[in-house]
């Protein structure tokens, strides 16, 4: 009797683990099928990505044509007044024509900066080493900013000795950087 109970027990026991191994083997299936389709979906999302890499990349290249283009214009005709071509300026008008120059050689720097974050993104960042001096560079990126830290009644002093102090640095990177 002993024996009858113990052997229906393991005939039980071993029904249950067929039963469970059943289960374990539809669960499998399920479990792949579900790894499959986030595979796809995984696969499908990198190529829209890519996609939509290509139409940034390629917006940003139009946009700073177009940006560009009148911008030239708007630096070379400041640059042409500036240097007097058409006759004598005064004083007050050479202050507003350096304005217009610094802010339009600003925005320029601005699209530049857009088009360099899409290459650090891309990987095709590249830097243009020389030696530049530290209080020129300083004093260049205070005159572009001036005139729009005025207008916000923001008051900005620079306490720099010009010296011979000179670095070795990407000059557009820095002067980035300073803005």
């Amino acid at each position: 009797v002993e024996r009858l109970n113990y052997l229906k027990k393991l005939e039980t026991e071993h029904y249950q683990q067929k039963k469970l191994s059943k289960q374990l083997a539809v669960l499998n299936e399920n479990l792949e099928g579900k790894v499959k389709l986030r595979t796809q979906d995984l696969r499908e999302a990198v190529i829209v990505l890519k996609k939509a890499g290509q139409i940034k990349s390629l917006f940003l290249a139009n946009m700073s044509h177009e940006l560009r283009t009148p911008l030239s214009a708007i630096i070379t005709c400041s640059e042409i007044l500036n240097e007097e071509l058409f006759g004598t300026i005064n004083d007050k008008q050479r202050k507003y024509i350096n304005n217009i120059l610094n802010s339009g050689n600003h925005l320029l720097q601005l699209i530049n900066d857009v088009l360099d974050i899409s290459k650090i993104e891309a990987g095709k960042m590249t830097l243009i080493l020389g030696f530049y001096s530290v209080f020129e560079v300083i004093t260049e990126g205070v005159s572009v900013i001036k005139s729009l830290a005025y207008r916000k009644n923001i008051i900005i002093t620079v306490n720099i000795v010009h010296g011979d102090f000179i670095i070795y640095v990407d000059g557009n990177k820095l002067k980035q950087i300073l803005y």
